[in-house]
């Protein structure tokens, strides 16, 4: 059974002691400082994003509440105007129709 492997370590006269420094004081290092500097890459991302999230809903919400304040003051103005109007026309009403429609509202 042929394994390359193996025959790759024998041409370099590789010793077992050798691979296993090699790979615990290279390689798992770099593996490490790797992990460590995607992680650190990904929280500072995602702590960024957050940041922006909060900035835009802020945003968002100041946009809401100006177009509804202006909404509401253009409705409460036709709504005086409305009610202008509504009193004028009951003061054309006389009394006592007044106190007849007062009378059926009670029972």
């Amino acid at each position: 059974m042929h394994n390359g492997i193996s025959t790759l370590f024998a041409e370099k006269e590789f010793k077992l002691a050798e691979i296993v420094m090699l790979i615990q004081h290279i390689i798992r290092n770099w593996y490490d400082g790797t992990m460590v500097l995607i992680l650190n890459s990904f929280y500072e991302y995602q702590s960024h994003s957050k940041f922006v999230y909060l900035i835009i809903f802020i945003c968002l919400m100041t946009f809401v509440i100006l177009y509804y304040s202006i909404i509401w003051k253009t409705y409460e103005e036709k709504l005086n105007v409305l009610l202008k109007g509504s009193a004028d026309l009951i003061n054309l009403i006389p009394q006592e129709i007044k106190n007849i429609i007062i009378e059926k509202l009670n029972e």
